[in-house]
């Protein structure tokens, strides 16, 4: 009589192990491709925004100033609108009346709604800024390459006007311009001409954060690094002389300090904006500040692509970079573990550690 013969303990316990290796291997390429894909991703929506800077070029000249360099915000805004008649002041108190203008235009409920602009306030992705300086770090690029948003969300644009690029009084007809002395426009109403270098859209590739604190909202370019977080590309304008005194921020715009500052954010989770965390606790969070190369001379430091442009993004992790010294590429310095998967137009779009040293 035949009978069966039943696996033994070993034959099980071999199958185990190499069912085990085979899912194992399976994971790891399948993690290895959701990576890449998103990474994948984050290139394409970083090389449409490059496009769309090399567009802006072809037509005005020059890549469009990060708002940080007050001369060259003033220089640009006066070579796009010749006709546009700044406050009165020094370039300082001019470049600051230019911020102005545009934050009054972002909190004016004629062009977006301050329903549908708080609307993403209480989901639970939430990106929040910190100092007024970093308004400038997240609006350069959704302000140049877009203009500002209609009530829909859809950026459109400035307004047609060449003498009122930034719009006028709807009860007086003043032109939005910035000046203190002779009053805020507060009540904005633009006819947008609809010239975008970039597709924009708020909730779908731009987020209003709030700065100081909420008190101001201003729009800036994101991805999402993962499926409940949204994260801001960072743009700065390449400068001749950039380096370590290269940029600042300054609560008080008017009177900048002399040593450089850094730019902090947080990605909140949980949707809330009023309990924002100690100033101790920014660090954790990083830092957004150029890259830099050193030359053979110990103090030759360049700032990378200082005849273009850097644009930055943080990568998968969601966090810009450690370090509170102006960031060295060739010889690592500066270089902390937050900044390894950061994305860069310098870098291919790749992640930054495939280019260090």
């Amino acid at each position: 009589m035949k009978t069966n013969r039943a696996f033994t303990l070993v034959e099980i316990l071999v199958v185990l192990v190499i069912v085990g290796i085979l899912v194992t291997l399976v994971a790891v390429a399948v993690a290895g491709a959701m990576r890449a894909a998103k990474i994948g991703r984050i290139d394409m929506e970083m090389s449409q925004i490059a496009m769309a800077l090399e567009r802006y070029k072809a037509e005005f000249g020059e890549y469009p100033p990060d708002m940080f360099d007050d001369a060259a915000l003033v220089r640009h805004v006066k070579k796009r609108w010749p006709r546009f008649e700044l406050p009165e002041g020094s370039v300082t108190e001019q470049a600051f009346g230019i911020r102005l203008a545009i934050m009054m235009v972002y909190q004016n409920p004629n062009v977006y709604t301050p329903a549908l602009r708080t609307e993403w306030m209480g989901k639970d992705e939430c990106l929040v800024g910190f100092t007024t300086g970093e308004q400038a770090v997240l609006i350069s690029l959704c302000f140049w390459l877009g203009g500002f948003p209609d009530k829909e969300g859809k950026f459109v644009g400035f307004d047609a006007d060449p003498e009122a690029p930034f719009g006028r009084s709807e009860s007086t007809g003043d032109i939005n311009c910035g000046d203190f002395s002779a009053g805020l426009v507060t009540d904005v109403l633009l006819s947008p001409d609809k010239k975008c270098f970039l597709e924009l859209t708020v909730h779908k590739n731009v987020y209003f954060t709030g700065v100081g604190e909420g008190n101001f909202m201003v729009p800036c370019i994101v991805s999402r690094s993962s499926s409940d977080t949204v994260v801001p590309f960072v743009y700065f304008r390449g400068r001749a002389d950039g380096g370590p005194e290269a940029y600042y921020y300054s609560d008080d715009p008017l009177n900048p300090p002399s040593e450089l500052k850094q730019f902090d954010f947080r990605t909140l989770q949980d949707g809330d904006v009023t309990g924002l965390p100690d100033v101790s606790d920014w660090h954790k969070y990083g830092t957004v500040i150029p890259y830099a190369v050193r030359g053979n001379d110990s103090s030759d430091v360049v700032w990378h692509e200082s005849s273009k442009y850097q644009l930055i993004h943080p990568g998968l992790d969601g966090k810009f970079g450690e370090g509170t010294d102006l960031r060295i590429i060739n010889s690592g310095t500066g270089i902390g573990a937050q900044d390894l998967d950061n994305l860069t137009n310098f870098s291919d779009y790749k992640e930054l550690k495939s280019i260090l040293p």
